[in-house]
């Protein structure tokens, strides 16, 4: 029997009959979900003769939760026995086909729960081999920080020291002038030709400015190393305080390079310092990866500012940028582990995340807030000290 209230016949094969349709679905006990597998009979008045009749019904459970029932409507309890072969032919493949289909859907589902499985596994492990070069990276940039510093210490120290040898030098030189030109003559003549031969005073300028840039340079290099370690050695979970124009400072140091030649870096910082308690190499590394992330998803020539500013409670460090900005569906998965949207082998998808617990452990919070194709702010709050 179909949705249309056709119903199969012996003599006329199928035809519409809303009565016979009505009296099958109404008999048939069609809310129960208990698969019975015996054939039972009910006694029943056909509407169209209005003689009594022989319902027989047999049920059966299907896949995904479905059900089966075969029907027969019979004058009387008397059942040829060809008929009786064709409703147990029925009933047993009937049986046969719910059982493969169930272990189909069930087989299916395994394969899928498999498959899952197996992509989570190779991703994960993916993840963590990721996670694992960057800490051996972490420990292999401290290794080099601590080599560097004590040479550029030697360099430092010597460059000092010529430096006011060569003062020494540039002060005798312009005694030794003022005694040739207080003996004139020959003396004085010879002196001139010499300085101008050598070009003595244009010379000792523009050393003097070489050792000045070298000077700036070594304590650049020096600033750099002291950022490194820091960030590499975030020492014991004591907390300390902190100030934030120096947190902030640090950071520019270590992503310098990121940005110096892609992105125009604002820094607003507040005539009185702001300080809070904390772990200043945890909370460097929170704000070079948000730092990074925004040198990533910020288009060259675009800005990227740093704030820092407080409230009662809270000092807040303020990362914002004109990059591409996120979506909502990207906003609410962004401190999930292994979440990226960076291509493949460009991002572990841990740094939020690890943020995210750094910040937690200070008893701060993050706030971000987005706008695809405007920007990202993010706010870090920590309490003051």
């Amino acid at each position: 029997m179909g949705e249309d209230n056709q119903v199969l016949t012996y003599e006329e094969g199928w035809r519409s009959s809303p009565e016979l349709a009505e009296l099958i679905k109404f008999e048939t006990p069609l809310s129960l979900r208990d698969s019975y597998s015996h054939w039972c009979v009910t006694a029943v008045q056909r509407p169209d003769t209005q003689k009594e009749a022989r319902l027989l019904h047999f049920m059966h459970e299907m896949a995904d939760g479905e059900f089966a029932w075969l029907v027969l409507l019979t004058k009387d309890d008397h059942l040829e026995e060809e008929t009786l072969h064709v409703l147990d032919t029925s009933k047993h493949y009937l049986n046969i086909t719910s059982r493969y289909q169930n272990k189909k859907t069930e087989l299916t589902s395994r394969q899928i729960e498999l498959s899952s499985v197996k992509k989570d596994r190779d991703f994960l492990e993916e993840r963590l081999v990721s996670a694992d070069k960057m800490a051996m990276l972490g420990q292999l940039a401290a290794g080099i920080a601590h080599e560097i510093n004590n040479p550029i210490g030697y360099v430092r120290s010597n460059t000092v020291v010529a430096k006011e040898i060569f003062s020494d030098y540039q002060h005798a030189l312009e005694e030794i002038g003022k005694l040739c030109r207080t003996a004139g003559g020959e003396v004085e003549s010879q002196f001139e030709a010499l300085e101008k031969r050598f070009s003595l005073q244009e010379s000792a300028s523009e050393i003097t400015e070489m050792f000045n840039e070298s000077h700036e340079g070594i304590e650049r290099i020096i600033e750099i190393v002291k950022a490194l370690r820091s960030f590499s050695y975030p020492g014991s979970g004591k907390h300390t305080q902190i100030s934030a124009i120096d947190a902030m400072n640090t950071v520019i140091k270590l992503t310098n390079n990121l940005h110096r030649y892609k992105n125009k870096l604002n820094v607003e910082v507040p005539d009185k310092d702001v300080y809070f308690l904390g772990n200043a190499g945890q909370i460097q590394q929170v704000l070079v990866n948000f730092v990074t992330n925004a040198i990533y998803a910020t288009p060259e020539g675009k800005s990227i500012t740093l704030k820092v500013q407080q409230d009662d409670k809270s000092a807040m460090l303020i990362v914002e940028d004109e990059g591409i900005g996120m979506s909502k569906e990207t906003l609410d998965r962004i401190f999930t582990p292994f979440f990226t949207t960076k291509p493949p082998g460009e991002g572990t998808g841990l740094g939020m995340s690890i943020s995210m617990t750094i910040v937690e452990e200070h008893n701060g919070k993050i706030n971000i807030t987005s706008e695809e194709g405007k920007g990202t702010r993010v706010t870090v709050l920590l309490p003051l000290a």
